[in-house]
């Protein structure tokens, strides 16, 4: 509330899942398709989804924007109060068990 009166707005962005490279040995076959039909928006997130947000936080449209935390995440929180840990659970979850007993190169 301090920084308001210069003009400077304060935001943060939540990403969900965003589809970005993975590391090398790590396979994520099936459990992606579990868990994108859970997404209200059924797939995963893009850089761009997340940096659309940052350029219209940063936009004159953004400009009586500030103190908010605002989630990217395909709608996955307003399945409710856990819904995205779960979300991250369920996929975490799956990960661990397709790559266990895989060694993970570097």
């Amino acid at each position: 509330m301090e920084y308001g009166k210069d003009n400077i707005r304060v935001n943060a962005i939540a990403p969900g899942s965003i589809a970005t490279g993975r590391p090398s040995g790590v396979e994520l076959s099936g459990a992606p398709q579990r868990f994108i039909r859970d997404i209200p928006l059924p797939r995963r997130g893009a850089p761009d989804d997340i940096a659309g947000m940052a350029i219209l936080l940063s936009a004159p449209a953004g400009e009586y924007i500030t103190g908010q935390t605002i989630t990217v995440d395909g709608g996955m929180t307003i399945k409710g109060a856990d819904g995205v840990t779960e979300g991250f659970d369920m996929a975490a979850a799956y990960v661990a068990k397709e790559n266990a007993g895989r060694p993970v190169s570097d």
